[in-house]
């Protein structure tokens, strides 16, 4: 599977190269990156198509009948690399809509990372507000039911995936309870990306603590929404909704919640929704003191407390789109 017979393998090792998924390739005239395979019987790499040349169906379908599910590429092509995924695949609107979910969150998280340990917001908004653009074209603009979005959702520690899984569900949640062109889904989107801003003030070994909080560090934990706010009230390019986003989605119905224990609709929408989506991705997802939940358990948690902590419109709206699939 190298260009014109030729096989290079480079040592026994995989170090200096990143892996990248096949299914994140589509057909390209030109390659801006030299893409590699796994050598055969060995750690390195063989060069299966160099730079400057196409990449074509045919190849990416050989490859896949031959079981290759993850490639390589230089480690100093990355930036070609994400290039070539946001121009490709994430803005081509032919592309099938789950490829192109699953690019974005795959050639964003670096960013994002990056943009989270910025001591400024300013990286953090400016993230937002281009993830949130790409994710509402996807999950607005194809056919992709909640079930297809919710399969595709990886689940670890990482503030990323967790504030990707929150984003995916809130745009899907608005999108179905209000089935309205004029909505402001971008701008849901923007504010469920930076809900958890504040947590980058919070210590680390009390976001992974295993085991009860002290009421000490409970209280510190419950921080965040105030600290976020306070990081991004005074800027005029935060919009007034994605604020109170961040700054709600604590808050619950019976104003049993944090950090103003308001009630009912003195909540903001935006937060409202992206409390929905915040527990629902926080229990299917392992936890240091739990084990995540089944999906239908998670489920039957929500309905249990409709009305009472969250909004009962919003929470039979986004466990029906689930159990239609389910």
């Amino acid at each position: 599977m190298s260009v014109g017979g030729r096989k290079k393998c480079f040592g026994s090792e995989r170090e200096g190269y990143l892996p990248v998924a096949l299914d994140t390739l589509c057909p390209v005239p030109v390659l801006e990156f030299d893409l590699y395979v796994p050598a055969e019987n060995v750690h390195g790499v063989v060069l299966y198509r160099e730079r400057n040349y196409p990449l074509d169906r045919d190849d990416l379908q050989r490859l896949s009948q031959h079981g290759m599910e993850t490639l390589y590429i230089p480690a100093d092509s990355q930036n070609a690399y994400r290039r070539y995924l946001f121009d490709e695949v994430v803005k081509n609107t032919d592309a099938p809509p789950l490829q192109r979910y699953k690019v974005l969150t795959t050639a964003t998280r670096s960013a994002f990372t990056a943009a989270f340990r910025s001591i400024s917001p300013d990286h953090m908004v400016q993230f937002a507000d281009e993830f949130s653009t790409h994710m509402t074209e996807i999950i607005c603009g194809g056919e992709i039911s909640v079930f297809d979005l919710i399969s595709l959702m990886q689940h670890d520690r990482y503030t990323y995936t967790h504030s990707v899984n929150v984003c995916t569900c809130s745009v899907a949640l608005a999108n179905v309870l209000w089935d309205d062109p004029k909505a402001d889904l971008r701008g849901i989107a923007s504010g469920v990306v930076l809900h958890d801003l504040g947590k980058r003030r919070i210590p680390r070994f009390l976001l992974n603590k295993r085991g009860t909080l002290s009421d000490s560090e409970r209280e510190a934990l419950r921080q965040h929404p105030r600290v976020g706010f306070e990081e991004l009230c005074m800027r005029t390019d935060v919009a007034w909704g994605s604020l109170m986003t961040v700054y709600q989605h604590h808050e619950r119905v019976d104003g049993g919640g944090y950090p103003a224990r308001l009630t009912g609709n003195e909540t903001h929408e935006w937060a409202r929704i992206c409390a929905v989506a915040d527990v629902f991705d926080a229990l299917r997802s392992d936890r240091p003191y739990r084990k995540a939940s089944r999906l239908q358990d998670i489920v039957q948690y929500l309905e249990d407390r409709a009305g009472r902590q969250f909004d009962r419109e919003m929470v039979q709206c986004w466990t029906s789109a689930i159990k239609c699939k389910n």
